[in-house]
């Protein structure tokens, strides 16, 4: 047996655990393909993708181009035209400079590199099987450089397990192309998708067109934002605090071009708009930081996406205050998001006598209710909760007999029967009610699409359009008749009978962007029950939304009656017991 048992590892096998660090999914390869071409200058990009990516990518660029002996030099590691001492590496203002990408998918992969230099006579065309040229040839082409990628991972079946659906990776690979394009307006952007064109984007002359013809909205939902302090400039666009999304997918944040991750950033940006908002919603922001000194380090992660700020706590005022101020300054009147003191207990309503509903405010000056209506579903119908003659036939069936008290901080209902009190939590036990209503829907059939009066249009990005099939193809199941129409255009045609008068744009589009994030693991009987879950979740009133007394009453009737668990789809009680034993103790009348 040797006694050396620590021995340097084979270029092969270093390229390989490399790529895994770099070359995460088709997506990585797209992302890393898509840098170089744009350090090359080019202007003009296609992108071309069979099934996702997974079975092969192909990048041409217009750009300047490599000379012979360069190609062969960049499937060697650490080999770039971009760093030459240390101290370059705090000044870098290309989007590339590891020298990593190229050997590391060349290891994984089959790879073929062809290119030519600006004003030269012939280029070459280099193929590469799992790191080991195959084949090297002189040819003619127009200047740029063209890389075609297929058998992704087919020396790492490991690897290749953990790749996701075609939706899901293609999802990945126009999130990549997009995020890239924001920062590159002057350039053209084109992505073939099973040889059809999903995405176009035409160079633009400014920062601004580009971002709103990538989130596909009017320029007056947009603030630009533009400061300068010292070494640093902020510039881009934030949306109105009444454009919201229920994720961070449209919050994009750049250092010198680069797209960046960093928690700084978005906790800064989320600071700004505080109070502005509800709990768990996001605005549409897209922000560049230039910076001309050397206070950024942007070698922290292989993949190039984290960076590491010298003064954290100087770079968050400056993005705050930046961001505050200009939505300040909009036109747009700001005002807290709910600008009345939240109620604790309200009074049970006296029989005969009338009660004003009290409605929060928006910032806006809407009420909540109309920013419910237009934003997603407004909660209570005759769909979902009986009328009052039902009501009174619900409470005489068998079941506990609850009292309804009132409600506590717009988001707790209390209630009490002949031996406890009992908390209900308005979100989650509304969520189960039209969770069982839809489950029974699906099961028998009965009532499950209806046709809607007036069609509804939902307006998305091309890159989301492609990423939502899977996500349709999984509502209909439950009785939504979507169609796609046009590569930027979805139509709401038929909904369940549950929700036939609730639906809006806005509801939906938050639904399919959680839809798109499902496990694929998941067997057919699990999936159905996320995705009843979530079209529950999301139609349920959330906590801190004031009902009005019917409102409560009803939500406690149905409670009283129902047969299930006392837990929402996701696992979560909604409702807490408390013996009136046990308070009489706390005042020494037990």
């Amino acid at each position: 047996m040797s006694s050396n048992r620590i021995q340097i590892l084979p270029d092969l096998v270093i390229n390989q655990i490399a790529a895994g660090e770099v070359i995460e999914r088709p997506g990585s390869i797209v992302k890393e393909l898509v840098e170089n071409s744009l350090d090359a200058e080019a202007s003009h990009l296609q992108v071309e993708l069979q099934d996702g990516g997974t079975k092969y990518i192909r990048v041409t660029d217009n750009g300047m181009g490599m000379p012979p002996q360069d190609a062969k030099l960049c499937f060697e590691r650490h080999a770039t035209s971009k760093l030459q001492t240390l101290a370059d590496l705090f000044r870098i203002q290309t989007l590339g400079f590891r020298g990593e990408a190229i050997p590391s998918i060349a290891a994984v992969s089959h790879m073929k590199l062809t290119t030519q230099a600006s004003q030269a006579s012939m280029g070459i065309c280099l193929e590469v099987e799992g790191g080991k040229f195959v084949r090297m040839a002189s040819m003619a082409r127009a200047s740029g450089t063209e890389i075609e990628v297929s058998q992704l991972f087919y020396n790492v079946p490991a690897r290749k397990k953990f790749l996701k659906t075609m939706s899901t990776e293609l999802g990945s690979c126009l999130e990549a192309v997009v995020s890239l394009a924001l920062s590159h307006p002057k350039v053209t952007f084109s992505v073939k998708h099973q040889d059809r064109e999903i995405l176009f984007y035409p160079k633009v002359s400014s920062v601004e067109e580009r971002i709103l013809s990538v989130f596909n909205e009017e320029e007056g939902h947009f603030i630009k934002v533009d400061r300068a302090d010292g070494t640093w400039r902020i510039f881009g666009m934030v949306s109105l605090a009444h454009v919201m999304n229920h994720h961070a997918k449209d919050c994009l944040y750049y250092v010198n071009q680069r797209p960046i991750r960093d928690r700084t950033v978005q906790h800064a940006v989320l600071s700004a708009y505080q109070n502005l908002m509800p709990a768990k919603c996001y605005p549409k922001v897209v922000l560049f930081l230039e910076h001309t000194g050397e206070e950024v380090d942007v070698n922290v992660h292989p993949s190039k996406r984290e960076v590491r700020f010298k003064d954290v706590r100087w770079i968050h005022r400056f993005l705050e205050h930046t961001i505050r101020e200009a939505l300040e300054s909009s036109s747009e009147k700001l005002q807290p998001f709910y600008s009345v003191p939240v109620a604790m207990i309200h009074e049970p309503m006296q029989a005969g006598s009338e009660k004003k509903e009290v409605i929060p405010r928006d910032y806006s000056g809407t009420s909540q209710r109309e920013v419910l209506r237009d934003e997603r579903l407004s909660l209570f119908e005759k769909k979902v909760f009986p009328s009052n003659a039902e009501l009174f036939e619900e409470a005489h069936k068998p079941g506990r007999n609850f009292s309804y008290l009132g409600q506590l901080k717009n988001s707790y209902l209390v209630c009490s029967d002949d031996k406890d009190l009992i908390v209900i939590d308005q979100h989650a036990a509304h969520e189960r009610i039209l969770f069982e209503k839809i489950k029974k829907s699906y099961e028998t059939k009965i009532g499950r699409t209806q046709a809607l009066l007036l069609p509804i249009q939902i307006d998305v990005s091309p890159n989301r359009a492609q990423v939502y099939e899977e996500a349709i193809s999984i509502l209909k199941e439950i009785g939504f008749e979507l169609e796609t129409f046009g590569p930027q255009t979805l139509i709401l045609k038929g909904i369940s009978e549950l929700f036939k008068n609730k639906a809006s744009s806005a509801w939906l589009r938050s639904i399919l962007e959680e839809l798109r994030e499902l496990p694929t693991s998941l067997h057919s009987l699990q999936r159905l029950d996320k995705v009843l879950a979530t079209v529950a979740c999301h139609a349920a009133r959330t906590a801190h939304e004031k009902l009005t007394h019917e409102e409560a009453i009803a939500l406690v009737q149905s409670v009283s009656v129902l047969e299930t668990a006392y837990h929402c789809p996701h696992g979560r009680p909604f409702s807490h017991r408390m013996p009136i034993s046990e308070i009489e103790k706390k005042f020494h009348r037990a």
